[in-house]
């Protein structure tokens, strides 16, 4: 079995982003993994111009064989509203530029077909898509770590891997404003309104079915913003340690380093490295990037210039492809 699988869901047209992401993590890796991606239609490139790209790699047999009832947790029956034995079904992979592949209109898992038949909207269909497929590699594997497709890595990340040793699920927090106006002078409501995880990343292993699960339920009932109690698919994330035990908040300010953080921990550069500032002037360096349009925006503008190298750096990667 393979140890580490690393994900992403894109639409076809954003396959560079995933390779640019794949190479980062490969440059500061210590341990192996495989990449995967789930891939959408999108209305720039057809998908079916982008399978011909493609090589046919494997089909494989998904049988889970989950017994949440094995299970401590708190609040609602997971089993209410979810049937989680509807999910043995076939992959089909498929490899380009050593990406291994799954096309959405190929994916016969049955919690995905509700998540289609259920929204329309494509960031929604990508977002609800994380934990089912999470589920289907944890098959695979004895760890995943999903990876938003902005994400781009600065320096060596596996002591992430090694807490899934004795957690089952890790998340990073935002780190926004508590009492303080943001740079922008907007309100401090984002970290309660939006969530205090970044859904655009977060790691598992086996021991998290029962936690996926939940999310998948979550998912079918609700995933929109209506920018008072429900944030996508990210807001659940705040329930996650409430409910389940050993979930992991990861206290590493330099891990998803974006524009939210950036009223919170004041950046230093040493060496070239930036580094990122606690409370007690504590620093760490940066270990991974988010690089939202926000957070591109502030570094071109100046507001946040200590990371113009930074960014140079992951642009020159993207446009090698």
């Amino acid at each position: 079995m393979v140890k580490n699988i690393y994900y992403t869901i894109i639409t076809c047209d954003y396959f560079n982003y995933a390779l640019t992401l794949k190479e980062s993590l490969e440059k500061n890796k210590k341990q192996n993994f495989i990449f995967f991606a789930l891939i959408f239609n999108s209305n720039k490139t057809d998908i079916n111009e982008f399978k011909k790209k493609c090589v046919f790699k494997e089909n494989i047999e998904i049988t889970h064989k989950i017994n949440v009832l094995n299970e401590m947790y708190i609040g609602e029956d997971i089993n209410i509203n979810l049937n989680h034995n509807e999910q043995n079904h076939i992959l089909q992979i498929y490899i380009l530029n050593d990406i291994n592949i799954i096309f959405y209109d190929e994916y016969e898992n049955q919690h995905f077909k509700k998540i289609l038949n259920k929204y329309k909207n494509m960031d929604i269909l990508r977002w609800s898509s994380k934990p089912i497929l999470a589920i289907d590699l944890l098959h695979l594997c004895e760890k995943i770590l999903y990876v938003d497709n902005d994400l781009y890595f600065h320096n060596q990340y596996d002591f992430l891997l090694d807490e899934l040793d004795n957690s089952n699920f890790i998340l990073t927090p935002h780190n926004r404003e508590e009492t303080q106006n943001r740079y922008d002078n907007h309100y401090p409501i984002l970290l309660w309104r939006d969530g205090f995880f970044n859904a655009g990343f977060f790691g598992a292993n086996k021991g998290a079915i029962c936690a996926l699960l939940w999310w998948i339920k979550m998912l079918l009932f609700r995933c929109d913003n209506d920018s008072n109690f429900f944030h996508d698919d990210q807001k659940y994330l705040d329930y996650i340690p409430v409910k389940f035990d050993n979930v992991k908040i990861i206290r590493h300010i330099g891990c998803n380093v974006s524009e939210w953080n950036y009223t919170c921990h004041k950046r230093t550069v040493k060496n070239n490295i930036v580094y990122l500032q606690y409370a007690n002037r504590y620093t760490v360096p940066v270990i991974f990037c988010h690089y939202t349009k926000y957070f591109i925006e502030m570094i071109d503008e100046g507001k946040d210039e200590l990371f113009k190298n930074y960014l140079n750096s992951y642009r020159e990667h993207y446009n090698n492809f």
